[in-house]
């Protein structure tokens, strides 16, 4: 790992809690982009895998939200503040638990930020509206298991190149467009 990993893993998480506040489903995307930018900089050392998060998670799933959501994306609809109380809360709490383990890990903190991303996107996915948004959640939780998958020393190959790929996010999006 290298010294940029875990300043741009600690940004990763900041980016996971702004999913929370933001109002458009274009912001959200370029949060999700963002968000793989910082993760394949925390990843330098493993460059394969950095490189494919950059391309798949940041640059290629980010386009075609924007292709399946159109030029001037929707408002989120739905009620953000009965929403938004309970999983600020929640999110608030999945911190604190990624905190406490980060400081019983002995791979570093690293892990912990990464399992912090990928249960913040889960959140994202459970208290935000539909459409899109699942698609985005779950391509943001995944970042966060790439960054603890490329974290580790020793993973296996096959599991960085399953981590690299937006499987699931991509068929959402999909199915998001396909029912337009």
């Amino acid at each position: 790992m290298s010294g940029l990993a875990e300043p741009a893993a600690g940004l990763a998480v900041l980016l996971s809690l702004a999913l929370f506040g933001a109002r458009r489903a274009g912001t959200v995307t370029i949060l999700c982009a963002l968000q793989a930018l910082l993760a394949s900089a925390a990843l330098a050392a493993c460059l394969p895998l950095a490189l494919a998060i950059l391309l798949f998670n940041g640059i290629a799933l980010p386009i075609a939200v924007r292709h399946v959501v159109g030029r001037r994306p929707p408002a989120w609809r739905g009620d953000r503040r009965r929403v938004g109380i309970s999983a600020w809360l929640a999110a608030s709490a999945l911190l604190v638990v990624a905190i406490a383990a980060a400081h019983r890990m002995q791979d570093g903190v690293v892990p912990a930020l990464g399992l912090a991303i990928a249960w913040l996107g889960l959140l994202f996915v459970g208290s935000g509206p539909r459409g899109a948004s699942r698609a985005l959640g779950l391509l943001s939780s995944q970042n966060g298991i790439a960054l603890v998958a490329g974290s580790l020393p020793g993973t296996p190959v096959p599991t960085l190149v399953a981590v690299s790929l937006p499987f699931v996010p991509a068929l959402i999006l999909a199915e998001t467009w396909l029912r337009r």
